[in-house]
């Protein structure tokens, strides 16, 4: 009984050892096994006793790496955006495009719409969708901007909410979705006017595609 519980205990060991070992799937299929590390848009794979392996991140369709969430691999331009009041107030209007390769999360799946999600390293959220006729996600694009107060060419006459300096949201992902959703006219104005750059308002508003006739 002893030793059935050691060879069951070791199986376990082996197992879960199996399962927390790094890998990626390229898009022809091939699984690639070691110690992986993305660095420079490719993966450097090392194995022991063998040589590394340096895998072009467009090759790889998927990767399994603890230190990362997400799974989807998408070599991508990635537009950035700060939501951060005290640094608007410093430089107003911030936007850099990144060439970059992201890790996904699919956060929500549907028959007509997927919904995916990823951070960068200073905690910034970012969202994809992607539609059954697209080949790979596709950003869903927001920023901020400074605005009212002295922020403007007309401060002088600014009277009210205009003279309060506030963050301004530039929903472009509204129009994204519009345009992604242009064969369901029910969706009402309001739902487009309420969404929000957020997961929750996301899932609500492509469930509501899904149910369009």
């Amino acid at each position: 009984m002893r030793f059935l519980f050691l060879i069951v205990y070791n199986l376990c060991a082996i197992i879960c050892f199996a399962q927390k070992k790094d890998y990626i799937i390229k898009n022809n299929g091939d699984t690639v096994y070691g110690k992986i590390v993305l660095k420079d848009k490719h993966f450097v794979v090392s194995a022991k006793g063998k040589q590394n392996m340096v895998v072009n991140a467009t090759d790889v369709k998927t990767a399994h790496l603890r230190k990362y969430k997400g799974r989807f691999v998408l070599p991508c331009k990635l537009n950035t955006y700060i939501d951060n009041l005290e640094f608007l107030e410093r430089y107003k209007y911030v936007t850099h495009q990144i060439d970059t390769v992201l890790l996904l999360s699919e956060v929500y799946r549907s028959p007509k719409m997927n919904l995916y999600f990823c951070t960068d390293t200073n905690e910034q959220q970012y969202y994809f969708f992607k539609t059954p006729k697209d080949s790979l996600p596709i950003q869903l694009y927001v920023n901020y901007a400074l605005a009212g107060g002295s922020t403007g060419y007309d401060y002088f006459f600014a009277r009210g909410q205009d003279a309060i300096t506030h963050i301004e949201v530039q929903r472009a992902f509204v129009n994204q979705l519009k345009l992604a959703m242009e064969d369901c006219p029910s969706i009402s104005k309001e739902t487009w006017l309420l969404l929000d750059y957020r997961i929750y308002s996301f899932k609500k508003l492509i469930k509501l595609y899904n149910e369009c006739k």
